[in-house]
């Protein structure tokens, strides 16, 4: 298949939305929807983009479509967010958003350049693939099961820490120390990790992951160094380590 005009269109997509539009445009476009002069500027200079680098005149119309299609669903985008979110930006629409602009894309390059048949076969063969399935279930395996898996694991310990920590800690400090702490960081850091080592696995770069690791140590570790609470110091260890035993011996398994 020739992706040469679908790549073009992603990169005139990716520089209208992230690299020629500014905050102040964004912002405006959130809060006022279809009302906003700087919505039908957008469009003007998502259009102008895609078409000075396809530059074929068998596609301008094509064009059209996509941006006329990307100004509405922005609008949309800018009333929903009022609606049901209540403020100027929701991650969840955010990426919905950005995912069916891309959908559309495609869905364009595919009808206009008549490679429908071709994208059906390789799709098909995709699925067909059990490598594809492999690798989809090791990534899917050390994002949530195995933070499920592991809390189980730990949940002896875990207990143990909150029947020892008002005893140890008053409750200001608690307070203190939850306010420090990012909602739900912890989860996404051991996902992103998790990707990371498996991918750095496959691809044979084991000192990407020792240096991961290093800077995680520093991090995440440091702050407990002064600290006398040594059971939650080798809680958080165990629940690394278990984390990165995992993680590599998935990256092996698909690998092998």
């Amino acid at each position: 298949m020739d992706y040469s005009i679908l790549i073009r269109l992603i990169l005139a997509h990716l520089l209208s939305d992230f690299v020629f539009q500014s905050r102040k445009w964004a912002e405006e476009k959130d809060s006022k929807g279809f009302t906003s002069g700087y919505l039908y500027l957008h469009i003007l200079v998502t259009g102008i983009t895609a078409l000075l680098l396809v530059w074929d005149i068998n596609w301008v119309l094509p064009i059209v479509l996509i941006t006329v299609i990307h100004g509405l669903m922005d609008g949309i985008k800018s009333n929903l967010n009022k609606r049901f979110f209540q403020k100027s930006s929701s991650v969840y629409l955010f990426v919905t958003d950005q995912i069916v602009h891309l959908f559309v894309i495609a869905i364009v390059w595919i009808s206009v350049s008549n490679q429908s048949d071709l994208f059906s076969t390789q799709l098909t063969h995709l699925l067909q693939n059990q490598k594809f399935w492999l690798y989809m279930l090791a990534y899917i395996w050390v994002t949530i099961p195995i933070a499920v898996i592991i809390g189980k694991i730990t949940e002896g310990w875990s207990n143990e820490l909150n029947e020892t920590q008002p005893s140890t800690v008053t409750s200001t400090m608690l307070v203190k120390a939850e306010k420090l702490g990012l909602k739900n960081a912890g989860k996404w850091i051991g996902i992103i990790e998790r990707i990371l080592i498996v991918t750095f696995v496959i691809n044979s770069q084991y000192a990407s992951i020792g240096f991961m690791l290093a800077a995680k140590s520093v991090f995440r570790f440091g702050d407990l160094k002064d600290s006398k609470d040594h059971k939650k110091t080798e809680y958080i260890i165990i629940g690394s380590f278990l984390s990165f035993m995992l993680s590599i011996i998935t990256g092996i398994a698909l690998k092998n």
